[in-house]
């Protein structure tokens, strides 16, 4: 009967067999999701690709602009706000489909044993490779065409920080918040802690030393990606080259004084750049609220009813194939009465 047909795939049996049965330990289970995850990496190979050229072509588009329509010069700080906003947007937004698809099976396969930590780093090992090559093609395809005169190695490395910052982001997004509405919250949270509050007009304005500063310096992604791509820069500028433009020379002095004005984190963290510790701390720390919010969310998915509840729907259940049945049975059969005999009528039977 249907009170007593249960699958064997419901929560209650998957329970039980997973505590009866030991599951394969973390090593183990780390190298066949591994390879399970290898798989379906190279199955969706449309997908990346569409990715790989959207990059292209907006790194493409954002150098030939302004290189030759707007004529950026190459010491002027906005346009690498752009393309490290843009990095980390394409980044966060890629990154959302790595925990959200296939939640269902996540959760059934947790339910059966799976462990959750080898099945967080084997998606984050595997994606970690598209995150790298997207991150590549944008900085190398802008790099080309702008030919600045800083060495590539320096330049990229606020590149990589940027990317593995905002992935960071997305994966916390993608645990937390509901698969349809991923896309959005991605969209205005970069807004505002890349193109808002790494301005560097935001930047002069929020270095106060106090608690705007510390807001600032906790979630903005590109007021240290910036800034950090900025000290490798400035190294490789010789005043001397501009004596014949002293305007020009004093508004790098004047970007320079922006990035140098906040004082409260001291240059150096633990023996590192202030820049890259912030960067690498955001990755991490975003990293681990989504293996959080992933091992800890969705249980109640699977968590047998309460008995009041599962008496309300038993005799909902009763009510929907007695009463509700009884009550309508007698309406459907004189209505399929009166179209039968319209249906002889027009065919000329008594």
């Amino acid at each position: 009967s249907f009170r007593t047909n249960k699958s064997f795939t419901s929560a209650q049996n998957l329970r039980k067999y997973a505590s009866n049965s030991k599951p394969p330990g973390f090593l183990r289970q780390l190298a066949m999701l591994l390879h399970r995850g290898c798989i379906q990496w190279w199955r969706q190979s449309l997908h990346r690709s569409i990715f790989l050229f959207i990059i292209s072509g907006s790194s493409a588009i954002l150098g030939l602009m302004d290189t030759f329509v707007v004529k950026e010069q190459e010491w002027q700080i906005l346009p690498f706000l752009n393309l490290h906003t843009t990095l980390a947007l394409l980044t966060a937004v890629f990154c959302l489909n790595v925990f959200s698809a296939d939640r269902p099976v996540f959760w059934r396969e947790r339910e059966s044993g799976l462990n959750v930590a080898a099945f967080f780093v084997s998606k984050i090992f595997i994606n970690a490779f598209d995150v790298l090559l997207q991150c590549f093609l944008l900085a190398a395809i802008y790099y080309m065409i702008r030919q600045p005169v800083i060495s590539f190695e320096l330049y990229f490395l606020p590149f990589l920080l940027a990317a593995f910052a905002a992935s960071g982001l997305g994966y916390a997004i993608s645990t937390t918040f509901p698969v349809v509405h991923g896309p959005f919250i991605v969209a205005i949270v970069i807004f505002v802690v890349c193109g808002l509050l790494g301005h560097p007009l935001r930047v002069e304005t929020m270095a106060d030393g106090g608690f705007l500063e510390l807001i600032m310096d906790i979630l903005s992604i590109s007021r240290w990606s910036v800034a950090y791509y900025w000290r490798n820069y400035s190294r490789n500028l010789d005043e001397n080259s501009f004596q014949s433009d002293p305007a020009t020379w004093q508004a790098i002095q004047g970007i320079e004084q922006i990035y140098e004005k906040p004082q409260l984190v001291s240059k150096t963290i633990c023996g590192l750049h202030a820049e890259f510790f912030f960067l690498v701390a955001m990755g991490v720390v975003w990293t681990l609220v989504s293996y959080l919010t992933l091992s800890l969310g969705g249980h109640h998915r699977h968590k047998k009813a309460r008995p009041w509840k599962q008496r309300l729907h038993r005799a909902a259940s009763i009510a929907n194939r007695f009463g509700w049945w009884s009550w309508a049975e007698p309406e459907a059969t004189a209505s399929q009465a009166h179209r039968d005999h319209l249906g002889k009528h027009e065919i000329g039977l008594p």
